[in-house]
């Protein structure tokens, strides 16, 4: 009698990550190479060559150590080699889309008045490298935030506000999102003047079962705050600057399950 064998994890599409994330850094730099592409993963040249030309396989274990030098999660990089996500080039541009700041920040800055299309004056606005910038307007358009005219100009494609990167993936690059938010509302509270920015806080009891509804009404805050921005900054001329609202509710007691008086 045969037993079941486990089946292996496929590490096709952890290889097709190894190409983008290199073919990325070819984009910016033409004279990016394997080995520079290597000193960034720590491993040696030749096995890089290897894994990308398909000639040396990458075990799970290697998949872990390289994924986690290109900034990936334990968790993304587990599902990736379990089969569960397919990082096809553009879901790959969609996941770094929303799961880093200035890519939002980018497409917020092309309708503000005075936008420049020129990623050292993007970058010097956002505080963010060129190098960064180029690579981030590389994945809008990939992933087809932005589209380029014949005439050369970047527009807009679609609402983003809008988007919705659907499946794991998106969760997990919500995750960071948010924690890079967090991060950049830090840093205005340290070093920006109490005149350009609002801090505030508010601590409330409650009870778990209107939690949806309040979740909801958190939801339409946002969408009519963000409509009277619009509106007001276009009658006073157009938008000049980006700025961020991060909203976090969540509890400081632990949350009894379901089913637990």
């Amino acid at each position: 009698m045969k037993t079941a064998t486990q089946k292996k994890p496929s590490n096709q599409a952890f290889r097709r990550v190894l190409e983008k994330h290199f073919n990325a850094r070819r984009k910016v730099n033409p004279n990016y190479s394997i080995r520079a592409f290597a000193n960034l993963l720590k491993i040696s040249s030749s096995a890089l060559s290897a894994m990308l030309s398909g000639k040396r396989s990458i075990t799970s274990e290697m998949c872990l150590r390289l994924g986690t030098g290109l900034g990936m999660s334990v968790e993304e990089i587990q599902r990736l080699v379990e089969g569960e996500l397919d990082h096809t080039p553009i879901e790959l541009s969609a996941f770094s889309v929303i799961s880093d700041w200035h890519h939002y920040a980018i497409l917020e800055l092309m309708r503000t008045k005075g936008f420049k299309q020129d990623v050292r004056w993007i970058g010097q606005k956002l505080k963010i490298s060129s190098t960064e910038t180029l690579c981030a307007v590389n994945r809008l358009k990939e992933a087809g935030f932005i589209k380029t005219l014949d005439d050369g100009r970047w527009v807009e494609v679609g609402d983003t506000a809008k988007t919705n990167i659907t499946g794991r993936t998106s969760s997990a690059g919500s995750r960071k999102l948010q924690k890079q938010i967090l991060e950049r509302a830090i840093c205005a509270l340290e070093e920006l003047p109490i005149d350009v920015r609002d801090n505030t806080s508010i601590t409330i009891a409650i009870k778990p079962e209107i939690l949806s509804e309040v979740i909801q009404k958190i939801k339409v805050f946002r969408r009519s705050l963000a409509s009277f921005i619009e509106e007001e900054s276009e009658a006073l001329g157009g938008p000049t600057e980006v700025y961020n609202l991060g909203i976090a509710f969540y509890p400081l007691t632990p949350v009894a399950e379901k089913g637990t008086p």
